[in-house]
C-alpha cells in the first residue's frame, strides 16, 4: 500500500460514514488493513475503483480487514462506522485511529464540538459545510445531531417570542391610560354624578385590578392599579429588550462564523479530490453545469457503479447537487 486517503462523512440520523481509499500495488493478492474507525460490520464494502466491481472482504478481530485484491489499483472501503450517544449530553461520538490525515465533512445537520486544536486546515462550502483536516492520530470526535426541520423550527419562535412581546408591551400601555382617565373622571365629578362615575371606573378599572369600591376610595384604588400597570410596563419592557438583544447578538454571531468561514483556505477542495472526482468536475463544467447522470457516464467512459459513488461522495461535500428529473438522476454543478 502506498497512498491512503480518509474520509469520514456523515448521513442522515448523524451516522458516520467512512471511506478508506488505498492503493494497492500491482499483482497484489491479500492485503490486511487496520479500519480507522470500528465498522458495523454487516455494511462493510470494498470497491475496486477502475471497474466499479465489489472485491471479496473478511473482517477479524481487532478491525483488520482483509482484502483480496487481485490486480492491485485503487480500492474504496466504505463503511458505517460505531458510535455512542450520551443521554445526558445529547452528544454523540466515535473514535478515529489512523496513520494518515483524517478529512471529516460536518454537514449543516452535525454540529462539532470539542474539536482538536491540532487542525491542519479547514474550509467552509456554501456557508454551511464544514471541512476539516486532521493530522495522524488518535482522535475522539464529539458531536450533536440537529434535524433540518428543528433548525427550521427554532428560527421561526424566536421571530414569535419577539412579535409576542412586544404585544405585551402595549397591551400594559393601553390599560395604565385607561386607568389614569378614569381616576381623573372619579376625582372631578360631585353629588349624583359622583357615584355614577366612580361606578363606570370600578368597572373600567376591572381588568387591571380586583378593586370594585364606589367610594372615596376609588382614586386610589385606581392610583395604585396605575403604578401597577407602569410596573408591569417596565417589567414587559425589560424582558422583551433582553429578547430582543439577545436575537440581535445570535443574528451578529452568525454573520461572523458566515464570513470567516468563507474567508478558509480555497484550495482544500482539490486537495481532497482524485482523479475521477475532478474529471466529473471538469466535464459538467464543459458542458453547461448540468447533466443527466447517463450523459456524464458516457461523456467520461467512468463504469456506472464507480461514477455514482463519486457523484454521491461530491454531493455530500457539497459541490454538486443531484435532482430527479423525469424519473433520471441529473447531476449539477453548485461550486468547484
Amino acid at each position: 500500500m502506498i497512498e491512503l486517503i480518509l474520509l469520514i462523512l456523515f448521513k442522515a440520523g448523524g451516522i458516520p460514514l467512512v471511506n478508506y481509499t488505498i492503493y494497492l500495488p500491482v499483482n497484489s493478492s491479500v492485503i490486511n488493513v487496520s479500519l480507522p474507525v470500528v465498522p458495523i460490520p454487516d455494511t462493510i464494502e470494498a470497491i475496486n475503483d477502475s471497474t466499479g466491481s465489489l472485491i471479496p472482504i473478511s473482517l477479524y478481530p481487532g478491525n483488520v480487514l482483509s482484502v483480496f485484491a487481485f490486480g492491485g489499483g485503487n480500492v474504496s472501503i466504505i463503511y458505517y462506522g460505531n458510535y455512542t450517544f450520551n443521554a445526558k449530553s445529547l452528544l454523540y461520538s466515535f473514535n478515529v485511529s489512523s496513520m494518515e490525515n483524517v478529512i471529516i465533512v460536518f454537514p449543516p445537520f452535525i454540529i462539532p464540538f470539542d474539536l482538536p486544536i491540532n487542525i491542519i486546515h479547514y474550509r467552509i462550502i456554501n456557508g454551511s459545510t464544514l471541512i476539516v483536516t486532521l493530522p495522524p492520530g488518535n482522535y475522539t470526535i464529539q458531536y450533536a445531531y440537529v434535524p433540518k426541520s428543528l433548525l427550521t423550527t427554532t428560527a421561526t419562535t424566536s421571530t414569535s417570542t419577539t412579535s409576542t412581546s412586544t404585544t405585551s408591551v402595549v397591551s400594559s400601555t393601553t390599560s395604565t391610560s385607561v386607568s389614569s382617565t378614569t381616576s381623573t373622571s372619579v376625582a372631578t365629578t360631585t353629588g349624583t354624578s359622583s357615584v355614577t362615575s366612580s361606578t363606570t371606573s370600578s368597572t373600567s378599572v376591572q381588568s387591571v385590578s380586583s378593586t370594585t369600591s364606589v367610594s372615596s376610595t376609588v382614586p386610589t384604588a385606581s392610583s395604585v392599579s396605575s403604578v401597577s400597570s407602569t410596573s408591569s410596563t417596565v417589567s414587559h419592557g425589560s424582558s422583551s429588550l433582553y429578547i430582543i438583544t439577545a436575537v440581535i447578538l445570535v443574528i451578529v454571531v452568525s454573520a461572523v462564523v458566515m464570513l470567516s468561514r468563507r474567508r478558509a483556505l480555497e484550495g482544500l477542495e482539490q486537495r481532497n479530490l482524485d482523479d475521477v472526482d475532478k474529471l466529473i468536475i471538469n466535464t459538467l463544467r464543459q458542458y453547461g453545469g448540468s447533466l443527466y447522470q447517463s450523459q456524464l457516464q458516457q461523456l467520461t467512459n467512468v463504469p456506472k457503479t464507480t461514477l455514482w459513488r463519486h457523484v454521491m461522495k461530491l454531493k455530500d461535500m457539497g459541490i454538486v447537487r443531484v435532482d430527479k428529473v423525469d424519473g433520471l438522476n441529473k447531476v449539477t454543478l453548485i461550486s468547484g
